[in-house]
């Protein structure tokens, strides 16, 4: 007997200001559970409109005991569950050893 995996729906926003972001966690965030439709879980992609709500993501998590995953580690130090991304201070750092390795005036290939 073959068995398939469960159905998990997923239902995306796509938000490029801070009220979009407010109006799409109060859409997930309500919903009826008998049938569903509330979201268990947020999984919130980078971009420059993201670090201006970090702490709106994080309390809206809180309050409706939402497991929050983000890129960056900020959202989880703001009360976020977990992040998966880059280490930006390490990135950072990386770069500047390069750029610590071409003297002035010495062409890179």
């Amino acid at each position: 007997m073959r068995t398939h995996p469960p159905v998990v729906p997923v239902r995306t926003f796509f938000c490029r200001s801070r009220t979009r972001y407010l109006f799409a966690f109060s859409a997930a965030g309500s919903g009826n559970r008998r049938n569903h439709e509330q979201a268990e879980g947020l999984i919130i992609d980078s971009d420059a409109v993201t670090g201006q709500v970090q702490a709106p993501m994080a309390a809206f998590a809180r309050a409706h005991r939402l497991p929050l995953i983000s890129a960056f580690r900020r959202v989880v130090e703001a009360g976020g569950l977990m992040s998966y991304g880059p280490n930006l201070h390490e990135l950072w750092r990386q770069a500047a050893r390069y750029i610590d390795k071409n003297p002035e005036g010495c062409q890179t290939r």
